[in-house]
């Protein structure tokens, strides 16, 4: 048994416009078993670079209700602290807002010309249970859901946080929205 094996390779997004001409990646190896992506971050942090920089809303409980952590790993959409670490991770800013530091964003700008990608999720919203309320739109950390003609709609589920999140799901009243996982 290799002295490696309980370590995660991560390679994370690095950017600071003041002082980065470019993109970059940099990769840490930490423990991740029974960590959340979060937790794994948190490590890098006080292990390795206290430069680097990511949002962690929840005052430490880790609870996924603020959205402040969202990011994408492996691709994917994700909140930190719910996405459960894998052995090998790429963890970037969430690829809908613009950056501001690292995996920092700045949730009130869209960046512009996003490459269109499948979605990981299928949002489903039964028109006979919504009650048009909102709070789909209020909460979506990522903006996924938006009212357009008096009705709710899932635009951008590309960019939906998924199981990691579902917090549509849990504070729909009616529930009226289902997520199904696509790959």
């Amino acid at each position: 048994m290799s002295q490696n094996e309980d370590l995660a390779r991560v390679k994370i997004f690095r950017f600071d416009p003041e002082m980065d001409k470019e993109e970059r990646y940099e990769t840490f190896e930490v423990p991740y078993e029974g960590r959340t992506v979060l937790n794994v971050l948190e490590a890098i942090y006080s292990g390795f670079d206290q430069g680097l920089a990511f949002r962690c809303g929840c005052e430490g409980k880790h609870d996924s209700r603020c959205g402040a952590c969202a990011i994408q790993v492996n691709g994917l959409p994700a909140l930190a602290c719910k996405r459960i670490s894998e052995k090998e991770m790429v963890i970037e800013p969430h690829g809908k807002f613009e950056v501001i530091k690292d995996l920092v964003v700045d949730f009130n700008k869209i960046r512009e010309g996003i490459p269109k990608k499948e979605p990981s999720v299928q949002i489903s919203i039964d028109p006979d249970k919504c009650i048009k309320c909102g709070d789909c739109v209020a909460i979506c950390p990522v903006g996924v859901y938006e009212t357009k003609k008096g009705e709710i709609q899932a635009s951008g589920a590309e960019f939906c946080c998924g199981d990691t999140c579902n917090q549509c799901v849990t504070y729909c009243q009616t529930g009226a929205i289902t997520l199904q996982k696509l790959y």
